[in-house]
């Protein structure tokens, strides 16, 4: 995907850290490696299984949305909404405010998506809420928190 600024509402924003290797779109979520001390897009992470056991593990590491880019062999730290209200892409479907969205597979399936959404059953695999009542739409507005600088959606 091209870089494109889904971060509607900024409430909070940090910077971390990038591995030189790691390529970073505006746009991506990303989860956060403790071990290395730094935030890749959810496409990189190792698929598990199926799609609720993948959205399950990176839920507790969601850093944020990237607000800026990073390139092969950048080396500078991207800046990383923690908290506030995004747009992703999803699949045709209906959202209110009282469920959750996660990341999306790809069509394979074997990835996470960077940039679109999907209902999920529950919080622990979530990344955030629909932020209103949305019908039948093709891009869905939610409400976000990163799991590592605070409490996560709930």
């Amino acid at each position: 995907m091209a870089d494109r600024m889904l971060v509607r509402k900024a409430i909070e924003v940090e910077h971390y850290p990038v591995a030189s290797a790691t390529v970073i779109e505006i746009g991506d979520a990303l989860y956060y490696d403790g071990t290395a001390n730094q935030v890749f897009p959810l496409g990189d992470w190792t698929w598990n299984t199926d799609l609720a056991t993948t959205q399950a593990e990176v839920d507790a590491i969601f850093a944020g949305i990237s607000m800026s880019r990073s390139a092969a062999g950048d080396t500078d730290d991207v800046r990383v909404a923690t908290k506030g209200e995004a747009e992703f892409d999803c699949d045709s479907a209906s959202f209110n405010p009282d469920e959750f969205v996660g990341p999306d597979e790809n069509a394979t399936p074997d990835a996470l998506e960077n940039q679109k959404a999907v209902t999920v059953a529950s919080a622990a695999l979530a990344f955030g809420k629909p932020s209103k009542v949305q019908a039948s739409v093709t891009k869905v507005f939610f409400v976000f928190r990163s799991a590592i600088t605070g409490p996560r959606i709930d």
